[in-house]
């Protein structure tokens, strides 16, 4: 979401846009950029990439004019004006681990199976782990099911005035990010699912040895009783001792948490605390 500067989107209401659709939009007035959109994934076949994941490395296409403007990348070295024919962006920490730099070849895998020799045109800076690389949307077009783009991101200062583009429909940005956000979701709520399971067993296992460990000490109350303590004191002093045990749990408990969570937010967000709601 950060890296997009687009204030409207078009979206294909016939399966694609033509080559000639992004001129057009270009001459409507208040347009001041545009430019073709397409996600996928490709592998990097060579040379090797220790820093890509199974899944490979994730792709946007664009179009070479109006990647500057429509895509707030930060640029390490190179120009995304040279995003053409067989090109591509890098991030810089893949291009370190490949030794590649600008002008060298990389072989890309792309989702239709076919290896396309591409040249390094620009290498960008990524946050770790939303590592992302730039190819021209017509290259990368052709190689997905629809083999055309099916979204063309524009900046304009009248959004309305693109309805007059005919089979498009005019959303908001947020449809390009949709996909991503579904699939964000998902993965949250699995981990959801698993943290849910870890409380509850955790939760049965402190109940179990709550019982046990107060059985056994039927003796000691039942002293306590013979000795003139009340039923009350004797509930009290349990009470204070399970306040103090929670307390300890609980600081023990953050200490842990933070121990990874704060490690893990300053390498990927720059931030000490964790992103999300407090709870």
């Amino acid at each position: 979401t950060e890296n997009l500067r687009a204030d409207a989107v078009l979206i294909s209401t016939t399966g694609g846009f033509s080559p000639d659709v992004l001129d057009t939009v270009r001459k409507v007035p208040g347009v001041t950029a545009a430019s073709e959109w397409v996600t996928s994934t490709g592998y990097v076949e060579a040379p090797y990439d220790d820093e890509q994941t199974d899944e490979g490395l994730a792709l946007q296409g664009v179009t070479a004019s109006g990647a500057h403007d429509l895509t707030s990348v930060s640029i390490a070295t190179g120009t995304l004006t040279a995003l053409t024919g067989s090109t591509i962006a890098l991030p810089t920490d893949h291009a370190a681990a490949m030794g590649v730099v600008l002008g060298d070849k990389v072989s890309m895998r792309f989702g239709d199976g076919q290896i396309v020799p591409t040249t390094v045109v620009a290498l960008i800076n990524t946050k770790q782990g939303f590592e992302t690389a730039l190819v021209p949307a017509s290259l990368l077009a052709s190689h997905t099911t629809a083999g055309v783009a099916k979204q063309i991101m524009v900046r304009t200062n009248d959004p309305s005035a693109l309805a007059a583009i005919p089979g498009a429909q005019v959303a908001d940005r947020s449809v390009l990010t949709e996909a991503y956000a579904s699939e964000q979701q998902t993965q949250a709520w699995i981990n959801y699912l698993l943290a849910g399971m870890i409380i509850l067993y955790t939760a049965i296992s402190v109940v179990n040895t709550l019982v046990v460990e107060t059985a056994d000490r039927r003796r000691e109350f039942g002293l306590l009783r013979l000795s003139g303590a009340r039923r009350g004191q004797v509930m009290r002093m349990a009470g204070v001792e399970g306040f103090a045990i929670a307390v300890a749990g609980i600081g023990l408990g953050t200490l842990i948490s933070a121990g990874t969570l704060i490690p893990f937010s300053l390498a990927a967000m720059d931030s000490v605390l964790p992103y999300g709601p407090i709870w």
